[in-house]
Protein backbone atom coordinates (compact mmCIF):
# COMPACT_ATOMS: atom_id res chain seq x y z
CA UNK A 1 0.00 0.00 0.00
CA UNK A 2 1.35 3.38 -1.00
CA UNK A 3 0.44 6.34 1.17
CA UNK A 4 0.54 9.71 -0.59
CA UNK A 5 0.35 13.03 1.27
CA UNK A 6 -1.07 16.14 -0.31
CA UNK A 7 1.24 19.15 -0.51
CA UNK A 8 -0.74 20.80 2.30
CA UNK A 9 -0.38 17.70 4.51
CA UNK A 10 3.37 17.52 3.76
CA UNK A 11 3.79 21.16 4.75
CA UNK A 12 1.77 20.61 7.94
CA UNK A 13 3.79 17.50 8.86
CA UNK A 14 7.14 19.22 8.31
CA UNK A 15 6.02 22.25 10.33
CA UNK A 16 4.91 20.04 13.24
CA UNK A 17 8.08 17.93 13.04
CA UNK A 18 10.13 21.11 13.27
CA UNK A 19 8.12 22.16 16.33
CA UNK A 20 8.56 18.78 18.07
CA UNK A 21 4.83 18.07 18.10
CA UNK A 22 4.79 14.73 16.29
CA UNK A 23 4.65 11.36 18.05
CA UNK A 24 6.34 8.42 16.32
CA UNK A 25 4.69 5.02 16.84
CA UNK A 26 6.52 1.91 15.64
CA UNK A 27 5.27 -1.63 15.57
CA UNK A 28 5.19 -4.71 13.41
CA UNK A 29 7.38 -4.26 10.37
CA UNK A 30 9.41 -1.26 11.53
CA UNK A 31 12.50 -3.34 12.34
CA UNK A 32 12.27 -5.78 9.44
CA UNK A 33 15.22 -4.31 7.52
CA UNK A 34 17.64 -4.51 10.47
CA UNK A 35 19.73 -7.57 11.34
CA UNK A 36 21.12 -9.14 14.51
CA UNK A 37 24.59 -10.59 15.20
CA UNK A 38 23.51 -13.85 13.55
CA UNK A 39 23.04 -11.83 10.33
CA UNK A 40 19.31 -12.62 10.44
CA UNK A 41 16.57 -10.03 10.10
CA UNK A 42 15.11 -9.02 13.44
CA UNK A 43 12.16 -11.36 13.97
CA UNK A 44 8.52 -10.34 14.14
CA UNK A 45 6.35 -11.96 16.84
CA UNK A 46 5.54 -15.03 14.74
CA UNK A 47 9.17 -15.65 13.78
CA UNK A 48 10.32 -15.09 17.37
CA UNK A 49 7.71 -17.56 18.65
CA UNK A 50 8.89 -20.13 16.10
CA UNK A 51 12.54 -19.59 17.01
CA UNK A 52 11.78 -19.70 20.73
CA UNK A 53 9.85 -22.95 20.30
CA UNK A 54 12.82 -24.49 18.46
CA UNK A 55 15.18 -23.18 21.16
CA UNK A 56 13.08 -24.70 23.97
CA UNK A 57 11.87 -27.93 22.40
CA UNK A 58 14.01 -28.63 19.34
CA UNK A 59 10.98 -29.43 17.21
CA UNK A 60 8.99 -27.48 14.59
CA UNK A 61 6.71 -24.78 15.99
CA UNK A 62 3.09 -25.84 16.49
CA UNK A 63 1.88 -22.37 15.33
CA UNK A 64 -0.74 -22.36 18.08
CA UNK A 65 1.21 -21.44 21.20
CA UNK A 66 1.45 -17.70 21.82
CA UNK A 67 4.75 -15.90 22.25
CA UNK A 68 3.69 -14.91 25.77
CA UNK A 69 3.09 -18.57 26.71
CA UNK A 70 6.43 -19.61 25.22
CA UNK A 71 8.23 -16.83 27.07
CA UNK A 72 6.63 -17.89 30.34
CA UNK A 73 7.59 -21.52 29.65
CA UNK A 74 11.13 -20.40 28.91
CA UNK A 75 11.44 -18.80 32.34
CA UNK A 76 11.05 -22.20 34.03
CA UNK A 77 12.61 -24.35 31.30
CA UNK A 78 15.53 -26.63 32.12
CA UNK A 79 17.85 -24.52 29.95
CA UNK A 80 17.55 -21.74 32.54
CA UNK A 81 16.72 -18.07 32.58
CA UNK A 82 20.26 -16.99 31.67
CA UNK A 83 20.09 -19.12 28.52
CA UNK A 84 16.67 -17.62 27.67
CA UNK A 85 18.00 -14.09 28.12
CA UNK A 86 20.98 -14.83 25.88
CA UNK A 87 18.67 -16.30 23.21
CA UNK A 88 16.47 -13.18 23.32
CA UNK A 89 19.49 -10.87 23.22
CA UNK A 90 20.99 -12.73 20.25
CA UNK A 91 17.64 -12.58 18.45
CA UNK A 92 16.55 -9.03 19.29
CA UNK A 93 19.79 -7.02 19.53
CA UNK A 94 20.17 -4.96 16.35
CA UNK A 95 23.70 -4.85 14.98
CA UNK A 96 23.18 -3.58 11.42
CA UNK A 97 20.50 -1.53 9.71
CA UNK A 98 20.04 0.35 6.46
CA UNK A 99 20.87 4.05 6.36
CA UNK A 100 17.20 5.09 6.22
CA UNK A 101 16.82 4.35 9.94
CA UNK A 102 19.21 7.23 10.70
CA UNK A 103 16.52 9.59 9.37
CA UNK A 104 14.46 8.89 12.49
CA UNK A 105 17.10 10.56 14.68
CA UNK A 106 17.11 13.76 12.68
CA UNK A 107 13.74 14.89 14.01
CA UNK A 108 12.88 15.99 17.50
CA UNK A 109 9.90 13.76 18.30
CA UNK A 110 7.49 14.75 21.02
CA UNK A 111 7.65 11.12 22.10
CA UNK A 112 8.31 7.72 20.51
CA UNK A 113 6.18 4.68 21.29
CA UNK A 114 7.24 1.23 20.15
CA UNK A 115 5.48 -2.08 20.44
CA UNK A 116 8.66 -3.92 19.45
CA UNK A 117 10.83 -5.88 21.86
CA UNK A 118 14.04 -5.35 19.89
CA UNK A 119 16.53 -2.58 20.63
CA UNK A 120 16.76 -1.10 17.15
CA UNK A 121 15.72 2.43 18.12
CA UNK A 122 18.19 2.47 21.00
CA UNK A 123 21.01 1.26 18.76
CA UNK A 124 20.23 3.73 15.97
CA UNK A 125 20.16 6.66 18.41
CA UNK A 126 23.36 5.47 20.10
CA UNK A 127 25.15 5.23 16.74
CA UNK A 128 24.23 8.82 15.87
CA UNK A 129 25.42 10.20 19.19
CA UNK A 130 23.59 13.50 18.70
CA UNK A 131 20.26 12.97 20.43
CA UNK A 132 19.90 11.16 23.71
CA UNK A 133 17.14 8.56 23.81
CA UNK A 134 15.63 7.98 27.23
CA UNK A 135 14.05 4.51 27.15
CA UNK A 136 11.16 3.69 29.46
CA UNK A 137 9.86 0.14 29.40
CA UNK A 138 6.16 -0.06 30.29
CA UNK A 139 4.75 -0.24 32.89
CA UNK A 140 7.55 1.85 34.46
CA UNK A 141 6.53 5.30 35.64
CA UNK A 142 7.40 8.29 33.51
CA UNK A 143 6.95 12.03 33.76
CA UNK A 144 5.77 14.36 31.07
CA UNK A 145 8.61 16.01 29.23
CA UNK A 146 9.70 19.43 30.46
CA UNK A 147 8.55 21.69 27.62
CA UNK A 148 11.65 23.84 28.14
CA UNK A 149 13.91 20.74 28.01
CA UNK A 150 15.57 21.53 31.33
CA UNK A 151 14.86 18.72 33.75
CA UNK A 152 14.42 15.39 31.94
CA UNK A 153 17.79 15.13 30.20
CA UNK A 154 21.30 16.34 30.71
CA UNK A 155 21.35 17.87 27.24
CA UNK A 156 18.84 19.77 25.18
CA UNK A 157 18.72 16.92 22.67
CA UNK A 158 16.56 14.28 24.30
CA UNK A 159 13.73 12.09 23.11
CA UNK A 160 11.72 9.65 25.23
CA UNK A 161 10.90 6.23 23.82
CA UNK A 162 8.32 4.12 25.60
CA UNK A 163 8.67 0.44 24.81
CA UNK A 164 5.23 -1.08 25.10
CA UNK A 165 5.69 -4.59 23.72
CA UNK A 166 8.45 -6.24 25.71
CA UNK A 167 7.57 -9.86 26.58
Amino acid sequence: MVFVLSENDKHNLIRNLNLGRVVLVTGAGFSKDATNAKQEHLPDATALASDLWAFLYGTPYDEKTSLRTLYEAGQTHQRGVASLRQFLFDSLHATQWPQWYQTVTRWFWHRIYTFNADDLLEQVYASEGTTRLQTIIAPDHFHERDQFLRSRCSSSNCTEALQMGAP
